[in-house]
């Protein structure tokens, strides 16, 4: 797991107190410097009082709510990380909080190895990897969707074939993999069972390839996925035999 320098200071901000036993944890085991309060307008002081380098916060908040205080953070301290947390699977929330320029917005509960690990990457100049065998790559994949960035992702398999993933604001508008580019190139490399992905700067794609909707893709990679993946089981099964 990544560790961090405990001078990157985190506030986090939940009425549940077993989230915030849970990702506090974690965040402190991890190396994060760990603030932590159950109530908006004891986060609003402390964020005017205090430096802090990420804010994690639940929406549903006494006083001040969890969007008033992204808003906040945006006008006040815009080089401040914000990773919304909720337990509400609303579309038109969702989409209201990314589109404030979070970082992440996580449903729960909260995954706090991907939360970790998007943080970390977040405050390194250097590329951001990982291993396919560690993390699923499509839920790796949707985060970075969801969080509206921009970033170049080169994703290998295990038998050597290399891909590249143009990820604008939340959805693919370039990919390159294995001579074929554009939608079918997306659902190649994200239906990689294996390997490796290394983020990268982010540069502007020559053409616009990708024509399919992000959403689409991810499910389609995944239906591919677990068909290779059964056929395998089908095909060993029948050698057993």
């Amino acid at each position: 797991m990544a560790t961090k320098d405990p001078n990157m200071k985190v506030l986090l901000v939940d009425e549940d107190a077993e989230v915030v036993w849970t990702v506090g944890k974690a965040l402190t085991r991890s190396g994060f410097s760990v603030v932590t309060c159950g109530d908006g307008g004891e986060a609003l002081s402390l964020l005017e009082s205090q430096d802090m380098d990420v804010l994690i916060t639940a929406i549903r908040l006494s006083r001040v709510n969890g969007l008033a205080l992204v808003d906040w953070a945006r006008n006040n301290k815009p080089d401040l990380k914000v990773v919304v947390i909720t337990s509400a699977d609303s579309p038109a929330i969702k989409n209201l909080t990314l589109s404030k320029g979070v970082l992440l917005y996580l449903e729960k509960p909260v995954d706090t190895d991907l939360l970790i690990r998007v943080l970390s990457e977040s405050d390194r100049k250097e590329a951001f990897r990982g291993s396919i065998d560690e993390i699923d790559i499509l839920d790796y994949v949707q985060l970075m969707m969801l969080s509206g960035r921009k970033l170049v992702l080169e994703v290998s398999s295990r038998e050597g074939e290399t891909g590249l993933l143009f990820i604008d604001t939340g959805e693919f508008s370039h990919a390159l993999c294995g001579g074929q580019e554009g939608d079918e190139a997306v659902i190649k490399c994200l239906s990689f069972s294996g390997g490796s992905f290394v983020n990268l700067p982010w540069t502007e794609p020559e053409r616009l390839t990708v024509k399919k909707p992000g959403r689409f893709l991810l499910i389609e990679a995944a239906r591919q996925r677990d068909e290779k993946r059964v056929g395998a089981e089908e095909d060993s099964s029948d050698w057993l035999d």
